[in-house]
């Protein structure tokens, strides 16, 4: 908070949703423990490593990657792994 009150330009994210591993990334703030966790680079981890194996080889794995192909359909920059993963859950075993 003290990050986003010091900014002199708090009010162009006026309006807006951001993620705290973003704003986190943006200001340089950390946990209190040190750590900047980023969900995104986690999800993008993960499912990166299911393609690395050759797609999907459980019910677990294909359910995580079908949610997250549902949630980041529309999201340009995700579209590149998204198709790819997409093609792995036609491709495979139902």
């Amino acid at each position: 908070m003290a990050a986003l009150a010091a900014d002199p330009n708090v009010a162009t994210k006026a309006g807006c949703v951001y993620a705290s591993w973003t704003l986190a990334r943006e200001y340089g703030f950390s946990d209190i423990d040190g750590n900047t966790p980023h969900w995104g680079d986690y999800i993008r981890g993960s499912l990166t490593d299911i393609l690395d194996r050759g797609g999907p080889k459980n019910p677990d794995d294909r359910f995580w990657v079908a949610a997250w192909c549902s949630q980041l359909k529309d999201e340009p920059e995700w579209q590149t792994l998204i198709e790819r993963l997409a093609a792995t859950l036609r491709s495979g075993p139902e």
